[in-house]
């Protein structure tokens, strides 16, 4: 059964191939929507994607004696923790660059022979901030994974050398501060919970496109 992603309205729909790739078990297909934004542009063919979950803590340690000596930990604090995703694409359209190079082409000459030749601010940091959902088969049943992230940032990080097939390196991340997002009641009923990181469904793929578009109109 194809993952039909129909319902959604992508920016890049005429050049990406997410929905299609899935469809023929391609792992994953990405998806984000820039702040402040209407508009959902597809990461297109994502060739390899890793998941990253990652706890960082410190130890607060005192000597275990009045006079010294060996130190035992007190209590842990966890200083900082990390979700999200390292993905390629090879996928090159003006709006996949676009969220790589961290702006949009709005800068063209006017007239001449450069005429509408898209042009990209190098002074950009690369960080485009929004909301992420990633669309994972899960191989079983016809089921598929999805992680949508509320507060999410996506960095263009790096080029890959592929000659057949050079692609665009992403880093994503949760960014769930400040985030008071609560999973749509349509897909929960009426249960009152913050979900600042976002969460992931395991559903039935007809039920993919239909979700992700109450996800995204979720997020103002």
């Amino acid at each position: 059964m194809a993952v039909d992603l129909s319902t959604l309205t992508i920016k890049n729909a005429a050049t990406h191939l997410s929905a299609a790739s899935v469809s023929r078990g391609v792992a994953h297909a990405v998806l984000f929507k820039r702040a402040g934004t209407t508009e959902i542009i597809s990461l297109g063919i994502v060739t390899s994607l890793t998941p990253v979950r990652d706890r960082q803590t410190d130890d607060f340690k005192v000597p275990n004696t009045l006079e010294g000596g060996p130190q035992v930990t007190l209590f842990t604090e966890v200083t900082s923790v990390t979700r999200g995703e390292d993905f390629t694409t090879v996928t090159r359209d003006l709006d996949v660059l676009g969220l790589h190079a961290g702006s949009t082409p709005d800068k063209v000459a006017a007239t001449g022979a450069y005429k509408d030749a898209p042009i990209f601010d190098n002074g950009a940091e690369g960080v485009n901030t929004g909301a992420a959902l990633r669309i994972t088969n899960s191989g079983a049943g016809s089921k598929s994974r999805v992680v949508f992230r509320p507060g999410a940032t996506l960095t263009g990080t790096g080029e890959t050398t592929d000659t057949t097939a050079p692609g665009l390196e992403f880093e994503l991340r949760g960014a769930p501060s400040g985030v008071t997002w609560k999973v749509p009641a349509a897909l929960m009923g009426a249960v009152d919970v913050v979900y600042p990181w976002g969460v992931t469904f395991i559903l039935n793929q007809a039920d993919v496109g239909p979700a992700a578009k109450i996800l995204f109109d979720s997020i103002t």
